[in-house]
């Protein structure tokens, strides 16, 4: 039997006991949501704490490699913030979630943080509302190591477009998907 728990990994009232998971599953990048590293690595040591020994966690994050690699767009945001209202608007998220189109996401060479210029058109019944979006992507080696910095080893890794049996070169795949033993 299979048990699904919809909760905030970040909360500090977690409903949740330490060493009662025997899977996780952290999956469309979750890690990487927040620009602050500090809070990716938190999601990560509460993963820890939550499984049990032996317990597996499965981790996709975006790819920071292809994501540059494809890249049109760079700056330095302290140098050049202007660039950002240059950037182009796409309804990407409301619509295909393509979030590696090079037409509509600026890299900061400085932080590696990715920015982008998202359109919502109906949101909540209201008037169509434009965010800048910002996310983390990762390395192979940057998100291995910090995994195994708290306690996670890593036991699979690939490089993925989409589901764990397309194996991709890193200059190809758009997400990281690691498998993880609590040791």
């Amino acid at each position: 039997m299979c048990e699904f728990i919809c909760a905030d990994i970040l909360d500090d009232h977690l409903p949740l006991k330490n060493n009662s998971f025997d899977t996780i599953l952290c999956l469309y990048d979750v890690v990487g949501t927040y620009t602050d590293n500090t809070k990716n690595l938190r999601i990560l040591k509460q993963i820890f704490e939550l499984l049990k020994n032996g317990g597996l966690v499965v981790i996709s994050v975006m790819n920071l490699r292809v994501t540059e690699k494809k890249a049109k767009n760079v700056f330095v945001l302290k140098k050049s913030s202007s660039k950002l209202l240059e950037l182009k608007a796409s309804n990407t998220m409301e619509v295909s979630g393509n979030i590696f189109d090079p037409d509509y996401y600026l890299i900061d060479t400085d932080t590696k943080i990715v920015y982008r210029k998202e359109q919502f058109s109906s949101y909540k019944g209201s008037f169509p509302i434009e965010l800048i979006v910002r996310d983390k992507r990762y390395y192979m080696n940057e998100i291995i190591e910090m995994c195994e910095n708290i306690g996670l080893k890593v036991i699979e890794k690939k490089f993925v477009k989409a589901g764990w049996d397309c194996d991709f070169e890193e200059e190809e795949a758009k997400e990281i998907l690691l498998l993880c033993k609590k040791i």
